[in-house]
């Protein structure tokens, strides 16, 4: 008996056409369900001639048809995933989306909304509240599609974060949104450290976000969350925790980028490869150690005091003094010293050249800031030399030595 095939498939296509938003993937789907591979489809209006026995097989039946609705109670019975993920389970079950096609290829699942248990159902509820809480809404799609291949929810978190198979509905491994929104981890294990968790890597981030805040530096929080954690992962990836990132951004905040005018000057004359934008770059470098951008601030300090006593002095003695223990506070007091030591110390150098004793600003400076002994043995080698030398031809009496620098005293003990 032939039969004239005629298109019964219009109502269910329809049907899916109501919901199905993952275009080819679904389509692909539906193909690979509807048709088998190794059997033609037969040409349109054609006749195809069956055996008696198999026409009751072919012959009209009661609608069952999945009509709009029914298709919406379907992806509805999902559960608290809805929205996006009901999106997923559509297409996967039965969207034909508006573009794609499919040969169904890339396999279907036997999985159906009411064949996911609650228990599974909740299970990824909590998955997706996981994902929320480390910024990776946008997984949403994915983790609902593996609900409905079948995978548990500890399956799905496994290859969200660790599988490198490429994803046929992104194009992307598994794991890149995973990666990318971690990436300091990657680079802290290719740097011979350890990797964070989840909850300590998100500490960490906003332990570096508070500290700018605090610190006036506002302005390097981007609104763009994905800037700053690109930003976070660099710092993650250099080594610098949570305390030690405190530390150096008071440093430059409060030392230099509050300095004022003349020390701002020097620290500039001194390092002139920095600039305002990229100072807090600098001290966030970690190949710069901390202590020793505290003793460039210092050094950058003491060099303003010596400048404004007219003692100016390079950035390498400056470091010298600073990494001694000078600081801002006793370079303010020394240099008061050194200012009125250094004319009479020099002139008596010069008189008494034969003592080859030389006392001139580099001998005060270590004398008045270093508390050098050599350096106060030869002031007091020069003061009494000039002492001995009025003593035998003026006497002792009080007025009698030229400079106030033999009758000063100080608790540096000068004479």
């Amino acid at each position: 008996m032939a039969i004239k095939k005629t298109a019964k498939t219009k109502p269910r296509t329809d049907a899916v056409n109501s919901v199905g938003p993952l275009g080819g993937l679904a389509a692909g789907v539906i193909a690979g369900v509807n048709m088998s591979p190794t059997t033609p489809a037969p040409a349109p209006n054609s006749a195809i001639t069956m055996p008696p026995a198999m026409t009751a097989a072919f012959a009209p039946k009661p609608a069952v048809s999945a009509t709009p609705a029914a298709a919406k109670t379907s992806i509805e019975e999902v559960g608290p995933l809805g929205g996006l993920g009901a999106g997923v389970v559509a297409g996967v079950m039965g969207g034909t989306g508006s573009t794609g096609t499919g040969t169904g290829t890339s396999g279907s699942s036997n999985t159906t909304p009411k064949d996911i248990s609650s228990e599974t159902r909740d299970a990824f509820e909590e998955l997706g509240m996981t994902l929320k809480g480390w910024n990776l809404e946008e997984l949403a799609a994915t983790y609902t599609q593996l609900m409905v291949e079948g995978k548990t929810a500890a399956q799905a978190l496994t290859i969200l974060k660790y599988s490198k198979e490429i994803n046929p509905s992104t194009g992307l491994p598994y794991n890149a949104e995973y990666t990318k929104r971690f990436a300091g981890n990657a680079a802290r294990i290719a740097g011979g450290m350890n990797a964070y968790d989840e909850r300590t890597y998100i500490a960490v981030e906003n332990a570096y976000e508070e500290t700018l805040r605090l610190n006036g530096l506002g302005n390097m929080i981007s609104t763009d969350r994905a800037v700053n954690q690109a930003k976070y992962a660099d710092y993650m990836a250099k080594g610098i925790a949570p305390t030690e990132f405190e530390n150096r951004i008071e440093l430059v905040s409060e030392r230099v980028m509050n300095m004022d005018p003349n020390t701002k000057a020097q620290f500039k004359a001194y390092y002139p490869q920095l600039t305002d934008t990229d100072l807090v770059s600098y001290f966030l470098n970690p190949k710069e150690t901390l202590p020793v951008l505290k003793n460039k601030v210092t050094a950058a300090e003491i060099g303003a005091v010596a400048g404004a006593a007219k003692y100016g002095i390079g950035e390498a003695r400056a470091m010298d003094l600073a990494q001694f223990g000078v600081t801002r506070a006793t370079a303010l007091t020394g240099y008061q010293d050194i200012a009125e030591a250094v004319p009479t110390g020099t002139k008596l150098s010069n008189i008494y050249a034969e003592e080859n004793i030389q006392y001139g600003q580099t001998a005060a400076e270590d004398d008045f800031l270093k508390q050098d002994a050599q350096a106060k043995l030869k002031r007091n080698r020069l003061a009494s030399k000039e002492r001995a030398i009025f003593d035998a031809s003026a006497g002792n009496a009080p007025g009698a030595y030229s400079t106030s620098y033999l009758r000063r005293s100080s608790a540096a003990g000068q004479i």
